[in-house]
Formats: C-alpha cells, structure tokens, sequence
C-alpha cells in the first residue's frame, strides 16, 4: 500500500525539481500556516520570508484574520453553541479563535468584533468584507509575472458578504479539512492535489489550471543549479574588477545575501558595486541587502510607463554597457 505514494512523491519531485519557494511561502504567511511549520527544515515554507512578511503591515493584517476566519470555519458548530447557550464572546473563546491574532489585528487598526454582531456568522461576514477590502494591499509583494487576480481568488470566499452562503463555504471546507493546504482556508475546489505548496512551479501550475489557464515562464520559478552557482565564483575568480547588476523583479534578495556571505575576501574585495536595478512597484526586501555585505550597493527605482510594461530591462542594459566602456569592469548580471 505505501509503494504508489512513494512512487507518486518521487515523480513529483521530478516533474518540480529546481524550484524555488518564494510564492509557496508568502502564500503559506498570507493564509496564516503556523510559524512551526516554517521553522521545519522539511517543510517548503521559508523562515527567512516568514520574517520578510511578518514586517509588513498588510501582510500581517491579511494573515491574522485569515487565521481567524479559518478558526472559526473549523470549530464553528462549538463556537456558535458557546454563543447561543452561555453568551459567550470571541473574546472569551481563545481554545477556539486564538487571542494573539485577535491582539495582533487590534494593534494594527483592525477589528472584526462588532457590538452589533450576535451571530457567528456575522463575524464571518466582516472577516470576509476586510480582506477583500484589504488583500490588494499584498499585491506588491508578488511578482509582476505573476497573475494577481489569480491569488486573490484564494482569499475570497464565494458569496461571502452573505450570511447564509458563509456556511456553503464553512460546509466544504469541514468535509474537505485534510485536502487544504495545512488545513488552513483558501477558496477553491477542493480535491487531492497533494501538498499545493510543495514549492513555487507545483504551485503556479495548479493556479494556473484552476483557471483554464497554462502558465509557462518555469525560468521565474527555477532555482539556479550548482553549476550556474559555481560560474559566479568562476567568472569573479577571472576578472580583475566586478560589477553586479541586479533585476530585483526576478531575482531573490534573501539567495544573493547568502551567496555574497559565503564570498571569501578575496572574491568581494574584486566587486566594486552591486547596482539592484528596480521597479517601483516591487517589494521593498532588497534594503536588507546593505546589512549583510560591505559593498558598495546602488538602488535604482524606475518608474513604469505603463502598468504593463517595465522598464527595468532596458536601464539595466543601457548601465551595463556604461559600466563597461566607461569604467573598464566587466559586469555580471543576476
């Protein structure tokens, strides 16, 4: 009985090799995943970007009533008895709707507790109306190749400013629990997928397909192997000066912190800048990058001509060649 599902993980680490786990882990913070599971090396989600997020306010936001929307989904039939029988409060049932995000909403300027509210479902309701008022608020942090309409789906739950349909969705969530990603609420069909967030190129596939749609840029969501790791110390190893040029849109701020750590003095003492080349509209990780390296950093923001069309290919491509014929360095691009 065990030999198919081995062989099913195996094939699926193959057909998903090389990816990486940014979108899985922002996703994982975003629907509120406990922070043990980030903590465990075995588990896809990063710690690093559990941090990243925890830092930004709309994250959080989106994160805490997330998980409270997914407590009270869970342990609805105890909660709505403890209110109708003892006149309990949310409040005074953390066992059920944990205080720390409750806490945590409160000291970000947010509250789904109304005086008016009587009925579970009612704090259901409001849930449901602050984070779709809120979730465009996290566009940013995801990149701009990737479908946004497509992933904030996940956070709205069908009909949900209705009463009546909070408990069509509360249903199917409580039969389906074991097929949720961590059993934590999202909004889609559930059947047995396996783990949704085993990694990003898992992910972005099934997002994709939900919607009849074929996502192909497997390049964004592919992690560099060891060979291309090793040719940056190769081609430094073989110039005499160095300058990196960053597309922040498609490269992973946290990954070149690593790289450039492990650099030994020799290496970095031949780099005589990094230039992170950025949209205006993408996240704002890249600031950590100054913390963890003596090198020179230079952040260039660029405006959008379009909200369709970046211009950070072309910048970076006109500073290069300026680095080049101008400066004599042989710039290496990330």
């Amino acid at each position: 009985m065990d030999v198919l599902p081995l062989e099913q993980a195996k094939a699926e680490q193959m057909a998903y090799k090389d990816s990486t786990y940014v979108i899985v882990s922002k996703i994982a913070y975003l629907i509120g995943v406990p922070k043990r599971i980030f903590e465990n090396e075995h588990e896809p989600p990063q710690l690093e970007v559990f941090s990243q997020m925890e830092n930004d306010k709309n994250a959080r936001i989106i994160r805490h009533l997330s998980i409270c929307r997914t407590a009270i989904e869970r342990n609805f039939k105890y909660i709505n008895e403890k209110m109708r029988m003892e006149y309990k409060t949310i409040l005074s049932l953390p066992q059920f709707v944990p205080s720390d995000s409750i806490n945590q909403l409160l000291a970000d300027g947010v509250s789904f507790i109304k005086k008016s509210s009587t009925r579970l479902s009612c704090h259901i309701v409001e849930i449901n109306r602050l984070i779709s008022d809120r979730i465009n608020n996290c566009k940013q942090l995801f990149p701009l190749w990737l479908n946004w309409q497509y992933i904030r789906e996940l956070f709205i739950m069908p009909n949900g400013l209705c009463e009546k349909e909070t408990k069509t969705a509360a249903d199917t969530y409580y039969d389906s629990l074991r097929l949720y990603p961590y059993q934590m609420y999202i909004n889609w069909s559930p059947h047995d997928e396996g783990n949704l967030l085993y990694n990003d190129k898992k992910f972005v596939t099934l997002l994709y397909r939900w919607h009849n749609d074929n996502f192909t840029e497997y390049s964004k969501v592919s992690d560099a192997g060891g060979y291309i790791k090793g040719s940056i110390y190769n081609f430094i190893d073989d110039s005499q000066k160095v300058v990196i040029v960053v597309d922040c849109e498609n490269s992973d701020p946290y990954k070149l912190s690593a790289t450039l750590r492990r650099l030994n003095r020799a290496y970095t003492d031949k780099i005589t800048s990094i230039i992170l080349f950025d949209d205006v509209h993408t996240a704002t990780a890249w600031s950590i990058l100054e913390r963890f390296t003596a090198i020179p950093v230079e952040h260039i923001l660029i405006e959008r001509i379009k909200q369709n069309k970046s211009l950070v290919d072309i910048r970076l491509t006109a500073r290069a060649c300026q680095e080049y014929y101008e400066n004599k360095v042989v710039v290496h691009k990330i």
